[in-house]
């Protein structure tokens, strides 16, 4: 077989060769929108992490102060409510409710522990208070 048989490419019907200006246009216009909606995704994707690792922080806290009024309470010693303000702004506030049972005879302490985030803290994203609630029960 010689070059000479070898037939040159044929034009595509119609008289085309390739894509028009206005058919490229119109891709990227199109590939152009799917790139702004997965970087409307990432950066929502990126905000619901840094909420949820946010209200991890808080409830960590919060779960340290309900560990220590509940060991006090178990301990003898009642615990006391009030408000604590972190370094960072973030306020804790603490509720001690006194439950006198009729039946048995003890003590129920319920408290309630709100963690409020400062407005600095939140980077960005909107947090609700954490609150948290645990009960102890102290025999006389």
């Amino acid at each position: 077989m010689d070059s000479s048989s070898i037939a040159a490419p044929r034009p595509a019907a119609g008289g085309r060769d390739g894509f028009a200006l206005m058919e490229v246009l119109i891709a990227m216009v199109i590939l152009a929108i799917g790139l702004m909606a997965l970087e409307s995704l990432a950066i929502g994707a990126s905000r619901s992490i840094t909420k949820a690792n946010l209200t991890t922080e808080y409830t960590l806290v919060g779960s340290q102060y309900m560990e220590a009024a509940l060991a006090a309470a178990r301990s003898g010693t009642a615990p006391t409510g009030g408000s604590t303000t972190l370094a960072s702004g973030t306020r804790i506030d603490q509720v001690v409710e006194t439950v006198a049972l009729a039946g048995p005879a003890g003590t129920l302490y319920r408290v309630t522990i709100t963690v409020t985030p400062s407005t600095s803290a939140r980077r960005g994203v909107t947090l609700s208070p954490v609150t948290l609630t645990g009960r102890a029960f102290r025999a006389p």
